[in-house]
């Protein structure tokens, strides 16, 4: 009989496959060589190849999909506001408040380390002493350090007395209560985070991003001190996820000076795109509409950026060699951005423009989409959160709105993201709300729900194609990168509105398991 050498690195086993493209029916088991997918098949014929000592992991019949890829996530920002404060949503009494600040400084904080103590979102209306928190509250929290937490609006906060000595307050609110400009030398007066405090927040930020169900990231980046902790974790062997970084229009020209473009790096931690503004929100009325909100006749929102304009950026990324990301929600936002890209697409070749958010999509702009090359990177979560969107768009243009499948049917290429800290960062909820579309009653008329075979496409090949790796990632094939995400059932089989219960019980990347680890 003939020997068989050993090929394979890891050997994952008692599993199923679900990949849109690739049918694995009857396959059990997937090896790893090198960092990639050496073989899907079944576990007899693939196990005498694994080398000696290298255990088979078990994963126990849960259900293997590519691993999702959020295309537009503030990563290191979401650390930051983790990291530095207490979560208060959802608190019912002062004493879970002063709880959750002791757990947050027992975590989070190291001792004598002169950091303060900070928590976000309380309401005052459900907290059942019928009181606001007090300066004398927070000292029970935490004596000896500065102490302010903030109520859910953002428009109050209150403070220990070492905070207001630190921001230098001269006649102390009662109770210490301040709002709206009187909270002002409280934020001055926070101290900038030290390299070291970076690493922690990027270190927590990234690991979570695995442990929600996310192989890679295309991160907005909002300047050097987040790039220099991604670049030390990646040098340390730290980063348990691929990393696309998506940098602001004001780097460009230092990132022109040292020569760099698109695709400099390697496959953990990489340039990506260079991002620009063309209008506003929905949420606020800025977003800008060919027509007037439904809900404010006088106003077509704020259009930051028009054609000409634009035009002039997208011609200084292209020239640097660098790819473009444009935010653009409204349709005179998308047109404008569209126009721009067709300019500069005459004069040079314009690889794969991307268009974030793209969330009001009406048919002549989706045909321009097409003939351009454009991306449209959406966030399927921002359904359930803009409930109001009907009325801001009115009944004919709400079939316009986050309009997913018609972009897919115009042939659009579609990558999905969470934008989180906009919205949870958790990759089964992004998928989940791309199939059920939750939330108002608009958001199901218009049949713009996807199949769970378009979802979990948009987030894995989708997003690779985006980024210009879809010959490296986002399908479960030999000779892929092995990023995969084991779950703990197969999103096919559950109601539409379950797929975000789903649990992540694995995320491998490089063939490696990176959650739980």
């Amino acid at each position: 009989s003939m020997s068989a050498r050993p090929r394979w690195d890891r050997l994952y086993y008692n599993a199923r496959f679900f990949d849109p493209a690739t049918d694995h029916d009857g396959a059990n088991a997937l090896a790893v060589a090198g960092g990639r997918i050496g073989a899907i098949g079944q576990f007899e014929e693939l196990a005498p190849s694994l080398r000696s000592g290298a255990e088979p992991l078990d994963l126990e019949g849960a259900c293997i999909i590519p691993g999702p890829v959020d295309a537009h996530v503030h990563l290191v920002s979401h650390g930051f506001s983790h990291r530095r404060a207490a979560d208060l949503r959802g608190c019912r009494s002062i004493e879970e408040i002063v709880g959750r600040l002791r757990e947050h400084a027992r975590s989070h904080l190291r001792p004598n380390d002169g950091a303060w103590l900070l928590g976000r979102g309380f309401d005052q209306e459900m907290l059942t002493d019928g009181r606001w928190p007090t300066r004398t509250d927070l000292e029970g929290a935490s004596p000896e350090r500065p102490c302010r937490i903030s109520r859910v609006c953002g428009h109050a906060l209150v403070a220990n007395s070492l905070a207001e000595g630190a921001a230098a307050i001269t006649a102390p609110a009662p109770e210490g209560l301040y709002t709206e400009e009187r909270m002002g030398p409280f934020f001055a007066a926070l101290p900038e985070p030290t390299l070291e405090e970076w690493l922690h927040i990027a270190r927590w930020a990234v690991r979570e991003a695995a442990r929600v169900g996310y192989t890679g990231v295309h991160c907005l980046v909002a300047g050097a001190h987040e790039l220099r902790a991604l670049h030390q974790l990646h040098e340390a062997g730290e980063l348990p996820i691929r990393v696309r970084l998506q940098i602001p229009f004001s780097l460009l020209s230092a990132a022109r000076e040292l020569g760099q473009r698109t695709g400099f790096g390697d496959q953990w931690l990489h340039l990506g795109s260079v991002k620009i503004f063309s209008d506003g929100s929905f949420g606020a009325r800025t977003a800008a509409l060919r027509e007037p909100y439904h809900d404010a006749p006088g106003n077509s929102g704020e259009l930051i950026r028009g054609a000409d304009e634009l035009t002039g950026m997208v011609r200084e990324v292209a020239a640097t060699g660098f790819q473009v990301c444009i935010h653009a929600i409204g349709d005179l936002a998308l047109e404008a951005v569209l126009t721009a890209f067709e300019r500069v697409a005459a004069e040079r070749p314009l690889w794969r423009p991307r268009v974030e958010h793209a969330s009001t999509t009406p048919p002549d702009l989706i045909r321009r989409m097409k003939a351009v090359g454009a991306v449209a990177v959406v966030q399927p979560q921002f359904v359930e959160s803009d409930f109001w969107l009907d009325e801001r768009l009115g009944p004919e243009r709400i079939a316009w709105g986050y309009a997913f499948r018609s972009l897919l049917d115009g042939g659009v290429p579609v990558a999905g993201s969470s934008d989180c800290p906009v919205e949870e960062l958790n990759a089964l909820e992004a998928i989940g709300a791309a199939v059920a579309r939750p939330g108002a009653a608009w958001a199901r008329e218009h049949d713009q729900e996807l199949t769970v075979a378009q979802a979990v496409e948009v987030f894995t090949h989708g997003s690779a194609y985006a980024g210009g790796w879809e010959r490296e990632l986002g399908r479960l094939r030999s000779g892929y990168l092995a990023d995969f995400v084991a779950l703990d059932g197969d999103p096919r089989e559950v109601r539409p509105a379950a797929i975000r219960n789903l649990q992540v019980v694995g995320t491998v990347v490089g063939g490696e398991l990176v959650y739980p680890n």
